[in-house]
């Protein structure tokens, strides 16, 4: 049986997904229903188009639930991550699941010079790594394994 390895770049796992983005204007309330209809725990936030940070699920604990600000009455703005770490879509995914654990992260958005080309978890790099990786021990010979 023939496999193949997939998704080998960060620009590979995010091809063909939506971009879930908001503006940074809009209010925390606004930002965690849409994450919620989407189920995703991340979502990237725009300023004129480009991206300005990024707000997490960790951010509304730590910065609205925590601080006892109003999710209606608060811009994503105001709490959103801002030093973001970011990756290029030629980057391996291992390339970007490093860079994740050295920066503390868990999410990775991928960027092509100003374009934003998707949004990667460090769940889902370590799910395709383990993937990858029993791809790779599928296709050892169980006589290359003795001497």
């Amino acid at each position: 049986m023939t496999m193949t390895l997939i998704a080998r770049t960060l620009g590979d796992v995010v091809s063909g997904r939506d971009l879930l983005t908001i503006d940074a204007t809009a209010s925390v309330l606004d930002a965690v229903r849409l994450m919620t209809r989407n189920l995703r725990g991340a979502i990237l936030v725009t300023r004129s188009g480009r991206l300005a940070g990024i707000f997490t699920e960790r951010d509304v604990m730590n910065r609205v639930v925590a601080q006892a600000l109003d999710p209606a009455a608060t811009p994503v703005s105001r709490v959103m991550t801002e030093r973001l770490v970011v990756a290029r879509p030629d980057e391996s995914y291992h390339s970007g699941l490093t860079r994740m654990h050295l920066a503390h992260c868990r999410h990775l958005p991928v960027v092509d010079g100003d374009r934003v080309s998707g949004l990667v978890s460090r769940r889902e790099l370590m799910a395709l790594d383990a993937e990858v990786l029993e791809q790779m021990q599928e296709r050892l010979e169980p006589s290359t394994l003795f001497i």
